[in-house]
Parts: C-alpha cells; sequence; structure tokens
C-alpha cells in the first residue's frame, strides 16, 4: 500500500500518493434515488480529481462519465424535520455501473399496536422494540403485506405467522403472553479457535426469514451457553444464525454463519483492522489502517448534531474491494467540501458525535464483519483538546 503522508492529504475525502489508477476509457455511470429527488449528486473522477455536479436525465436518476475509480455523493432529506443524509460510494469503472441510494420510500406505512405481557423484545418487519418492565403497550409502522412476527423474552420466544397490514391503525390481539405461547430456548456450547486471551468473547443467535428485513436477535451471552431457537418453533422459511464477537475495546472481530440443528459449532474469528486511527481535521472525519481483513466493501458511517443545531446529519461512505486494490488507499474519511453542499448539512465534530468503521466479507452466507464503533460524547472531546501539547 501507498505511503499517507502527503501534504495535500488533510483535506481530501480519499488519498493515495502518486497518480490514478484504473481504466482510462470514459464510462457511464447511472445513479437513481429511491421516491424522492436528492437534494445534491456529485462525482469525484478519480481520488484526486475535484467535484463534479452529475447530469441530471429526470428528478430522481442522473448520469455521470468517469476513466478512473470514482467516487459519487448523494444528499437526501424526506422533510425539513429530517436528518439530511450523505451518502458516498467508492467504486472502480470495471464494476457495476448502476448506482441506487435510497431517498425516501413510495410506501405509505400503517401503525401497528399492541400489548406485551412480559419485559421483551419484539420484531417485525423492519422494526424491533423492547421494553425492560412488563405489560407495555408496543407500536410499529410497517408497509402493507404479510408479517411475521418474534417476541422473545430472556427464556422464551415465539413466532406469530401471517399478520397481515393492509390499512392504518391495525390492533394485535390478542397481547402476547409467553407464558401461554412461548417455547424455551435450546442451549448450545460453542467455541472460537482464534480468540485471544484479551478478548471478551460472546455469541448471539439470529432468526430471520423473507418477512423479516431485520433479523431478530436472541439474548446476547456467553459462548458456552448460547440461546437458540428450537426446531419445533422454526419452519422451512426461516433461517437460524449463530454470531461468535470478540472484543478488545472498541474494535470486535465476528462470524455469522447459518446454524441448523446439529450445525458445526467451531468459529475461527477474521482479523483485527490493522492500526486504527481516526482524526477530525479541518472539520472532517477519516480513518486510517495499515491492513484490513479479506472484505467485499468497507463502510464507514457517523452522525451527529449539523451547524451547531438540534438537527442531524448521517453521512455513510462504502468502499468496493475492487476500489480499495486499485486505489491502495490506506485512508478514507468525509469531504462536505462539495459545491452546493451547505454549511447546515455539516456534522459539527467539536460536540458529540458517533462513528463506525466495518470491513465487511459475505461468502454463501458466511459474514465476517469486523468493526469498530464508538459514541465521542463533546465533554470527551473538551477533555482530548485540553490535553493537546501547546
Amino acid at each position: 500500500m501507498r505511503d499517507l503522508l502527503c501534504p495535500w492529504l488533510v483535506s481530501g475525502l480519499l488519498a493515495a500518493c502518486g497518480g490514478t489508477s484504473g481504466s482510462s476509457s470514459p464510462t457511464t455511470i447511472h445513479v437513481t434515488t429511491t421516491a424522492l429527488a436528492p437534494e445534491l449528486v456529485a462525482f469525484r473522477d478519480g481520488i484526486e480529481g475535484p467535484w463534479q455536479t452529475a447530469t441530471m436525465k429526470t428528478p430522481t436518476s442522473f448520469e455521470l462519465v468517469v476513466h478512473h475509480p470514482y467516487v459519487v455523493a448523494v444528499v437526501c432529506r424526506e422533510s425539513t424535520v429530517d436528518p439530511v443524509t450523505l451518502s458516498q460510494i467508492a467504486r472502480s469503472p470495471e464494476e457495476s455501473h448502476d448506482v441506487s441510494v435510497r431517498c425516501g420510500s413510495l410506501d405509505e406505512p400503517h401503525r401497528v399496536t399492541g400489548h406485551m405481557v412480559q419485559a421483551g423484545q419484539l420484531t417485525m418487519g423492519s422494526t424491533t422494540t423492547i421494553s425492560k418492565l412488563p405489560e407495555w403497550d408496543f407500536s410499529f409502522e410497517a408497509v402493507p403485506g404479510s408479517y411475521d412476527l418474534v417476541a422473545r423474552t430472556d427464556t422464551q420466544i415465539v413466532v406469530r405467522r401471517g399478520i397481515t397490514i393492509t390499512s392504518d391503525d391495525v390492533a394485535l390481539t390478542p397481547a402476547v403472553d409467553l407464558a401461554q405461547e412461548g417455547t424455551a430456548f435450546a442451549m448450545v456450547a460453542f467455541s472460537a479457535a482464534n480468540a485471544a486471551a484479551d478478548e471478551a468473547v460472546s455469541a448471539l443467535a439470529y432468526v430471520t426469514n423473507p418477512t423479516l428485513t431485520l433479523s431478530a436477535d436472541l439474548p446476547e451471552g456467553p459462548i458456552t451457553a448460547v440461546k437458540v431457537a428450537p426446531a419445533s418453533v422454526l419452519e422451512p422459511s426461516d433461517t437460524q444464525s449463530v454470531q461468535i464477537r470478540a472484543s478488545r475495546g472498541s474494535m470486535t472481530r465476528s462470524l455469522l454463519r447459518p446454524f441448523p440443528s446439529g450445525g458445526d459449532t467451531l468459529y475461527t474469528l477474521p482479523p483485527a483492522i490493522g492500526d486504527l486511527q481516526w482524526k477530525v481535521e479541518g472539520g472532517q472525519l477519516s480513518a486510517s489502517w495499515t491492513s484490513l481483513p479479506d472484505l467485499d466493501q468497507l463502510t464507514m458511517f457517523t452522525f451527529g448534531a449539523a451547524g451547531g443545531t438540534a438537527g442531524q446529519s448521517f453521512y455513510e461512505l462504502t468502499a468496493s474491494a475492487q476500489f480499495l486494490a486499485t486505489t491502495a488507499v490506506e485512508q478514507l474519511g468525509f469531504d462536505t467540501g462539495i459545491p452546493g453542499f451547505k454549511a447546515e448539512w455539516r456534522i459539527d465534530f467539536a460536540g458529540g458525535y458517533q462513528r463506525y468503521l466495518e470491513a465487511r466479507r459475505n461468502q454463501s452466507g458466511v459474514v465476517a464483519v469486523t468493526w469498530d464503533g464508538v459514541a465521542i460524547s463533546a465533554a470527551a472531546r473538551r477533555d482530548a483538546r485540553s490535553r493537546v501539547p501547546r
């Protein structure tokens, strides 16, 4: 990989010393957004190229022509009260020429309500809700369709099948009561072959099926006693997977794979991200590293108060494996110095914010993820500045 000690690195979104690598023939990239027109669509042709404005074809479709590994930036906002979302996608011209960014939804969600007797967790569609207190009322939003509802406590689980949502204010009856309809979790012992002695190791199972956009996670616990859904609860359309995690500080190595009844319980975890360093400089957040695990893509996100106001902004950057290999970059960051990017959309990193970086690889449903994530409080930022030598 290339040295990062370049004098122009400070303000760059993506930087590598030397010239731009990759294709030199023109390639047309098509960018579309779901439902809503974006606030801004721009791109960089090459990691050192200037930001350019994409050509609008329709309010939700755009085109751009690139010759080298490129970055697309899309800003979305569903309303004046919703957070601003900055999506940055880094790819090579040899990859798919279609880039799709979520920007609102065409589906009108409906409100789903109900009551649960025990303290616990409910998952339906793309929503999970939790209560630590018993006898609680819950509320979901779901677009029209048929759903399975997964309810669980720390000891039991139940799956209600085929809940049809066609109108607003759907009340689920009877109340969810695991004392009446629940089944006790099964317990299985797992092991991690390469967990270090100074890592905290834990495990949790997930249940998913075509109706569960968000997998239902089961209680987390030690790997020697993992709570899994028994076979009697599951149907052929369900997939149960078990994830083993090993954490040291803010970094976690994990492996998730399907776990059929009697499946393999020995896991080998992916490597850590080598010498990960975070930096805020010139109002921009970046991360650097010396090595990465095998991956399909690297994802970085952050969110916090925008422009020092109560409003929130969410930034996400995804870089493909081919982009990383072609450019040999060892640093990624968010660049808001884009023509047309408003000052009030910028996250105020002097205050509190959250940051996250993950390297992800999916091979035939076996998902290896190494991530680092932490919430930075405004007090911690002030304390860090007070210790900087002057």
